[in-house]
């Protein structure tokens, strides 16, 4: 994702004279959403429906492991995190007052969400529940905070204007400043995987619809148009599909799950019959290779990006006689490869990768002669 520390993907390789590849799988990752006050999850077809527990408004954290979520305790609700089972559940937040629609940094270390204390405002604190601190300060609620790709803005739906508008602020609460103008609301800010575009709920045009805009507010598209509602829009971690929730289908008692392009074309149901669903979110996935193999003196590793998103800050670890040391192999674009050579008679390698959302399942490969 976008830290200095090692996140996600990860694969180990003791290297000799043959070489060792693993690879991570790229498919699509699952869908989060609530109904009737319970969590589930569902496979990117539709299918594969699982039960997560009690609970509100999910969130994936960026290596695709945890689910940060919104329960109530004695009435009150608090901000919560549990593995992507349903299992592990603890409290992050304990305030008197409803806190709720939680986001992660791109780093997994912090949460951003909304809490109504005296007013709906912005607040972040760390995964483990300290260091708690207030972004916002309006009359008016700010909800519905989404981090930036790189760390450096936090999107949401504030009130600076006297009316629900996209919103940016940067991570300490400064740098304010309004992305939408428009007389009706917009809300439910989603950022691209590669922090270009910022999709989003928009009622401008008589009912709410999903749009989307460049990340400093320019190049509107809207990209849904049916007289019911869509809302809640969701990219897929390659960034080339958006869920989206909708009550556009008769058959549907509520809302539930429909898949477009991300040019807004081919929208279609992922399911069928009187099911449900709100508040979405894409379970984060990256498809990364490694190779790595013998030449001489050194180990030649090659890493290569299979996904149609780019991988960020991707590093090397590598280990050898006893010391550690990292190697920067930069950002691979969609398809990209780049290559490492590290002199050393005998290395143990280890890989870590991550773009918006790496993929959560790892794999190993271990050569020896």
């Amino acid at each position: 994702m976008r830290t200095l520390s090692i996140l996600g993907l990860s694969v180990a390789a003791l290297v000799a004279t043959t070489a060792s590849s693993a690879s991570f799988a790229g498919a699509p990752g699952r869908l989060a959403y609530f109904y009737a006050a319970e969590l589930w999850s569902l496979s990117a077809d539709g299918s594969s429906v699982r039960p997560l527990g009690p609970g509100l408004s999910p969130a994936w954290s960026p290596n695709g492991r945890l689910i940060a979520f919104d329960a109530g305790v004695n009435g009150n609700y608090d901000v919560w995190v549990m593995r992507a089972d349903g299992s592990g559940r603890r409290r992050v937040t304990r305030n008197a007052s409803p806190d709720y629609f939680a986001g992660w940094s791109p780093d997994a270390t912090r949460l951003v969400y909304t809490s109504d204390r005296g007013g709906e405002d912005l607040y972040t604190i760390r995964a483990d529940g300290t260091d708690e601190r207030r972004l916002t300060q309006d009359p008016r609620p700010d909800w519905g905070a989404s981090w930036s790709p790189d760390g450096r803005w936090i999107a949401f739906a504030g009130n600076a204007q006297g009316n629900l508008e996209i919103e940016l602020v940067d991570p300490a609460g400064g740098g304010r400043h309004v992305l939408t103008n428009d007389p009706e609301r917009d809300y439910d800010p989603a950022w691209s995987p590669d922090g270009t575009k910022i999709a989003f709920t928009s009622e401008r045009d008589g009912n709410a619809n999903v749009y989307v805009m460049s990340a400093d507010g320019t190049g509107l598209t809207r990209l849904t148009d049916d007289p019911s509602g869509d809302w809640r829009p969701a990219w897929s971690p390659d960034g080339t599909l958006i869920a989206f929730e909708s009550d556009r289908d008769d058959t549907v008692f509520d809302r539930d799950v429909f898949v477009m392009n991300a040019d807004g074309s081919g929208q279609h149901r992922l399911r069928s019959g009187n099911v449900n669903a709100r508040d979405l979110d894409w379970q984060p996935v990256i498809d990364l290779t490694l190779t790595l193999r013998r030449s001489g003196r050194s180990l030649v590793a090659e890493a290569r990006n299979l996904s149609p998103a780019p991988a960020l800050r991707v590093r090397l670890k590598v280990t050898a006689g006893g010391r550690s040391r990292m190697r920067a192999l930069g950002t691979l674009a969609p398809g990209g490869v780049t290559t490492v050579r590290i002199a050393a008679r005998r290395a143990a390698a280890l890989v870590s990768a991550w773009q918006i959302d790496p993929n959560p399942r790892d794999n190993g490969a271990v050569v020896s002669n």
